[in-house]
This record gives structure tokens, sequence and C-alpha cells, in this order.
């Protein structure tokens, strides 16, 4: 069976398969992020995921810096997706603390 996919849906899959082989380096800036940034800081938890996300997408820049035509935005929307509910579900248990 063959699948006919346009080039969008081919550029996303290629970038999930980028994320997917620097799984563990993606995880761990992960973890580091949610250590690093407290969601008491920010008004709401869409910054606060946002702000994460951007934090991921930043510590991953030496890794993809040197590729031509590396969509940036694609990555964003995969790691978006991949970490946005539990995001939310950290930064909703962990603002019942803020004060």
């Amino acid at each position: 069976m063959k699948y006919i996919i346009t080039e969008s849906q081919y550029e996303i899959l290629q970038m999930r398969q980028w994320v997917l082989r620097r799984y563990d380096l993606v995880l761990g800036m992960y973890s580091e992020a949610v250590k690093e940034i407290d969601p008491c800081n920010y008004d709401d938890c869409e910054s606060y995921v946002i702000n994460v996300i951007y934090y991921i997408l930043n510590e991953l820049h030496p890794y993809y810096h040197l590729i031509d035509g590396f969509d940036y935005e694609i990555l964003s929307d995969i790691i978006f997706i991949m970490f946005n509910r539990k995001l939310t579900q950290i930064c909703h248990k962990k603002s019942k603390n803020c004060q």
C-alpha cells in the first residue's frame, strides 16, 4: 500500500524523526526546564507552557543551528504537542501553592 502525502506532511514527519532520534536529549531538557522555570512567576499556565517550550528550543539550538533548511516552527509545534498537556498539569498543580 502506498500513501501520498504533501510536502508539508513530509517535513513534519522528518522533524518528528529528528526529535525521536534525540528523545533522551529532549526529555532531559524538558526535565531541566521544569526545574528551572517556576509557574508562580507567570500570570497564567499558557504563558508558563510557552516559556518552558522556548527554554527547550533554546537549549536544542546547538544541535540544529548548522542544519540547512531546518524548520524551527515545525520543531516548536512538535515540542508543544509532546509536552503541552503535562506542562499544563504541572502548572495547575504548582500554582495552587503560589502566594
